[in-house]
Parts: C-alpha cells; structure tokens; sequence
C-alpha cells in the first residue's frame, strides 16, 4: 500500500488530545466516597490523582482512581441519573461479553448487597470497576505500528464471534449513519449555509449510491467509538477496551470505518499506514466484512466523518469543524487512491 499521492493542500495533522479531566480537581469527604464503597465491601485507602485515567471525562459526572487498604486499584465513576439505564444496558452487555471470553473487557463489578452493577445512594448513582494500568499511546508515531493494527483487527473479530449469540441489548433499530446526516444537514443548512456549500458535492455523493448499499449492509453488534485512543495498551497487545456509551447494532462495517477515519484524522498518513493496513489484512483473513462492504469501505469512512462534523457542530468547536470539513475534503478529493490502497 504505497505510492499514494495525497492532495493535501496545506497539513491536516491534529492531535485529538483527551480533554483535561476537570471533573477529578474537587475534594470529597472521606464519609461520601466511603459510602458509595460500601455497595461494594471497599474500605478506602485514598484517593490516587496521580494516576491517569484513560477514555472521555464527558462519560460520567465524576469520576477518580482510588485505592483500597489491600493497595487494590479501584476507577469509581459517578453517574447522570438521567443515563443509568443505558449504563445499567452497557454494564450487563460487558458482563455477557466477558463470560464469552473477551479479555478485553472491563465489566463493572457487582455490588456486594444484590449482585447489582449500578449502586444508588439517595441521588448518587456508582459503578465501580478495576483500574487497569496503560502505557501510553506514542502520538502520532502509533499510526505506523503494524502489531497494534493486528491487535485491533483481532478483536472485532473475536467481538463478533461472542456477540453473535445474542446479548442483552434493548430491541431497538439499528442505527442509521444517513438518519443522522439528514438531520445534520436540515439543521446545518438553517443556520449555516456557507459552511454545507464547502461539503453539499460529498453529501451528494453519497446519496447517489452508498445511502442505497448502507440501507442493505448487514448489521452487527458494534463497540460505537473504536478507535486506538479507547483502548488501553500494554507492551505487547490490547489490555481493556474501554468507553462503550455509543455500542449497539449498526452497519457491519461501522467501527472499522470509525477506527481508519480516527487514525487518518491523527495523520493523514495514517490511512496507508502499518496500522492501517495490517488491520484491514487481519480482518480481511476472517472475511469479516461481505463483499460489498469492503468495496465501499472508502464511502462508509466518508459517511462517518459527516457523523464526526455534526458532533462538532454541535459543540460548538468551530476549530474541530474546520479541520473536518478539511479532512472530508481530503478523504473525498482522493477517494480512488484510497479504493486503489484498500484494495477495494
């Protein structure tokens, strides 16, 4: 996969960095955490600051590393009532994941009254799990690490295979990328015009044919936000996937969509690179997409990127939304290069 000439037109390199964990600078009493503790038997030691924390802030109200007095770490994550049936959803799909063999994954731990994954304290709502030690990810020289692209392909494949038998999950639609685009676009074009002027020939593009071939796409269980940023890294593999708030039944080719788009955003490299391509070879060993969705594996990354910008958009982050408008451009200016890499 080389001898691609990228239009680039000026750099499009960003370092997506975590924002600052600003929900972990407040000072609890001892009596609060230790009542939220005792759902599950923890005695609480202290509180560890100094140790990082993987994954968005913006997925609970707080949330902190603390240790227990046998020197076990702890992640104690304080929850939105508002989003405790979902995390009560998330926290049994994780269980099922686990017991079917995924050591990847990090189930919440039971409580220790009722087996319960979710403890609730007048308006308190916890969980709990093990913290789990990372060694940093090495920005953005990752892109081109063959072995960490093996390791991502291998476990979507073995999620597939363990979610195939079925999983807790509420019987809702599978979520459609082109619902999301639609209302992106019906709002976007109210109350900015100018800025869907630069990307109405891609949203074009896609209608013509891929809206079509998404609608027919196999569905399956997806983890919602995979990229190599959720994931915490040990030497030599995959130690936890993490931040599982966006997982559900979507189009089989939606979280390796996600993860080549995060990749090529860190760098634009990244699209070619080892990571890249070993994923797409390990994959492709296990014929993990069907034929269709791995011709159009280009158009499904395009497709998501419009799902990124209306995140964007919504925030507010008009530094983000300029940089993907950018590198939507990018990815559609040189979509043949990426069919031609891709082998699609």
């Amino acid at each position: 996969m080389t001898g691609v000439g990228f239009k680039t037109a000026g750099a499009i390199k960003v370092t997506q960095e975590h924002r600052k964990d600003t929900k972990r600078d407040f000072l609890l009493e001892p009596e609060i955490l230790n009542e939220a503790l005792k759902n599950w038997g923890i005695d609480l030691q202290k509180v560890r600051n100094d140790l990082p924390l993987s994954g968005s802030p913006e997925r609970s109200v707080r949330r902190f590393v603390i240790e227990d007095k046998n020197g076990l770490l702890f992640v104690l994550e304080r929850i939105a009532l508002k989003k405790v049936s979902r995390k009560k959803e998330m926290g049994s799909v994780l269980r099922a994941l686990q017991h079917k063999g995924l050591g990847e994954i990090q189930a919440y731990l039971p409580t220790a009254v009722g087996n319960e994954q979710i403890a609730v304290n007048g308006n308190a709502v916890h969980q709990l799990s093990h913290y789990v030690k990372g060694e940093a990810l090495m920005r953005p020289g990752y892109i081109f690490d063959e072995w960490r692209g093996i390791a991502l392909g291998e476990f979507l494949i073995n999620l597939k295979k363990a979610s195939s038998s079925g999983l807790p999950l509420r019987n809702i639609a599978p979520f459609s990328i082109f619902a999301f685009i639609d209302e992106m676009q019906q709002k976007g074009k109210r109350l900015d015009p100018a800025l869907f002027k630069k990307i109405d020939d891609i949203i074009d593009f896609l209608n013509s044919d891929f809206r079509v071939i998404h609608d027919r796409t196999p569905v399956i269980f997806c983890h919602g936000d995979f990229h190599p940023l959720n994931i915490i890294w040990s030497a030599a593999g995959i130690a936890a996937v993490i931040d599982w708030e966006f997982m559900g039944m979507k189009p089989e080719f939606y979280d390796v969509a996600n993860m080549i788009g995060c990749v090529g955003i860190e760098d634009p490299n990244g699209l070619v690179g080892g990571l890249t391509h070993d994923f797409l070879t390990t994959l492709d060993s296990s014929l993990f997409l069907s034929p269709e969705s791995r011709k159009h594996l280009p158009e499904a990354v395009l497709a998501l990127r419009l799902a990124w910008l209306s995140v964007w958009l919504a925030k507010k982050d008009t530094e983000m939304v300029d940089i993907e408008i950018r590198y939507l451009r990018l990815l559609y200016d040189n979509i043949g290069d990426l069919k031609y890499s891709w082998g699609c």
